[in-house]
């Protein structure tokens, strides 16, 4: 049963086995989660060579009273996939064909 003046839900029994709610206080029902729609993807966090983008949602509703659980609120892709060429500028001793776009580290990948 929920109070109706707080809205907190409690467990309420007769003797008899029954669930009734006494004066004050309503059924209590399930309330899901609910997210909102997901946002932008982020920047590839490479330029070539392959790269991931997330995106994330937040929640609107939370769950109580037992009812569903919230989605996953992060996404994930790959991104920038086509294998590097002619990099140049790699930061340190650092060599290969792909360089990340923001530590200017270069890596050897094969495809």
């Amino acid at each position: 049963c929920q109070h109706d003046k707080d809205g907190t839900c409690f467990a309420f029994f007769t003797k008899g086995g029954l669930n009734i709610c006494p004066a004050g206080t309503t059924e209590c029902t399930p309330v899901d989660c609910a997210v909102s729609e997901w946002g932008k993807w982020s920047k590839c966090s490479a330029s070539c060579g392959g790269g991931v983008q997330t995106r994330t949602r937040s929640v609107t509703v939370q769950a109580k009273n037992g009812g569903s659980a919230c989605p996953s609120l992060t996404d994930e892709q790959d991104c920038n996939v086509e294998p590097c060429k002619n990099c140049v500028g790699c930061a340190a001793k650092t060599s290969g064909p792909c360089q990340h776009d923001k530590a200017n580290v270069c890596y050897d990948y094969y495809a």
